[in-house]
């Protein structure tokens, strides 16, 4: 398979079309950049989400036992108490 940019000059030198053929390639290149960043904000977003219980949020934080108010305990701070 060949590269889109090295296809573009072959094609140039066949048909004499620089402008059309390098602004063809340029749509590629933009069209394949911004699904690539879609896919990109998507596997980040994904993957970056913290892995930190809620109950260790808080206590870092200060919004645990200083706020002065108790609210319920999610599954997830339970089951990490109980470690």
């Amino acid at each position: 398979m060949e590269e889109l940019l090295r296809r573009g000059q072959m094609l140039i030198q066949v048909d004499f079309r620089v402008l059309e053929i390098f602004t063809v390639a340029a749509l590629y290149y933009l069209v394949m950049i911004t699904a690539w960043g879609v896919v990109q904000r998507r596997l980040e977003a994904h993957f970056g989400r913290s892995v930190t219980p809620t109950a260790e949020r808080k206590r870092a934080n200060g919004a645990g036992a200083a706020s002065g108010g108790s609210a319920p305990l999610d599954r997830r701070e339970m089951e990490h108490d109980l470690r």
